[in-house]
């Protein structure tokens, strides 16, 4: 590496600005190893770990490349797997290709020898796919959500607090990256039931209350709140009220999701499951005065992918609704039906 000390996408910023002051000098022979470790460490598609080193490299060597540019280019270059039966694969590189990039297979098996012959500079990368099972991750962090309903709103608490194994995984990093990185910033996005809507003003009071809320954002169907940080000794809790603009039957489940704000692969899921249809026309008659208990819906981060929701109610004092009752609704809606027909 020759611009080392940071992070992997700035060691790329700073040797593409190296390559780039190197060939503007015309020191080309200085500038070739640089070439070569930018060229070395990009991907399979061309780029490498961001936006902004990806810009850089790629400038820097297309400015090198100008410079080293040397008419009357001819090769011959041939690609073959040690393996017994292997074929093998051929490029030719030309005045009339030479800014194209080529690509073919090549069989699988062994060591790949590369023999060039000719005149000129190409670049060669190979470039293996393979799969591999998805690992399982801790979460980063313990997340609970819970709604609490009371008729046409519902009351809305979430606490997190850092997973007993986070900091040790922050240990494991650079040194460097870890201190800059401390607890950081921690962004907590409450997904909204379909139908909800969050209240301002209950948002402007949880600001004001909250000091770890910095601020708040209301985007369609959640709420995302940028926690100052959140410790590993004790929950960090945040309430607000949503309201019921409408109704909606057979509700999804709303996704809750808590993560670091510098490194989102920092991460808890957790979903909450929505009153079911009985429990909706029960608040509906709580809403218009008829006596009725609370319902809540709550969810738990676990695994890594979050937990299942769970809906919770007094089954002593919770309305009930008949099946001959549901049933003669069902048969006004048909008459109503063969009446407009």
């Amino acid at each position: 590496c020759y611009m080392c000390g940071g992070t992997p996408s700035t060691d790329i910023e700073l040797s593409g600005y190296a390559l780039m002051t190197l060939t503007l000098l015309g020191e080309l022979g200085d500038a070739f190893p640089v070439s070569k470790f930018l060229i070395a460490k990009r991907n399979a598609l061309g780029g490498y770990h961001s936006t902004q080193d990806t810009v850089v490299a790629l400038q820097a060597l297309a400015q090198y490349a100008a410079a080293a540019y040397s008419a009357g280019t001819s090769l011959s270059v041939e690609a073959t797997p040690s393996h017994a039966g292997a074929g093998t694969t051929t490029f030719e590189v030309s005045a009339d290709n030479f800014d194209i990039m080529q690509q073919k297979p090549v069989e699988v098996g062994g060591v790949v020898a590369v023999r060039v012959r000719g005149k000129g500079t190409a670049i060669v990368t190979l470039a293996l796919h393979y799969n591999l099972p998805t690992p399982v991750v801790e979460p980063a962090y313990l997340f609970d959500v819970a709604w609490a309903y009371a008729g046409a709103r519902a009351t809305v608490r979430a606490c997190a607090r850092e997973h007993p194994s986070l900091a040790a995984r922050r240990r494991r990093r650079r040194s460097s990256e870890a201190e800059a990185l401390g607890s950081g910033m921690v962004l907590m996005e409450c997904g909204l039931l379909t139908g909800y809507s969050a209240l301002g003003e209950s948002l402007e009071a949880l600001q004001a209350s909250n000091a770890a809320v910095k601020r708040y954002e209301v985007e369609p169907g959640k709420v995302v709140l940028y926690l100052e940080s959140v410790g590993a000794d004790e929950d960090t809790c945040v309430e607000f009220t949503a309201s019921r603009d409408f109704t909606v039957t057979r509700l999804a489940s709303a996704v809750q999701e808590v993560k670091s704000y510098y490194h989102p692969a920092e991460h808890a899921v957790a979903f909450v499951a929505g009153p079911s249809d009985v429990e909706l026309a029960a608040l509906d008659r709580d809403a218009v005065g008829a006596s009725g208990s609370q319902t809540g819906g709550s969810g738990t981060s676990t695994g890594g992918s979050g937990g299942s929701g769970g809906n919770s109610g007094n089954a002593a004092t919770t309305p009930r609704v008949s099946a001959r009752a549901l049933f003669g609704a069902m048969g006004a809606v048909a008459a109503c039906a063969v009446a407009l027909g």
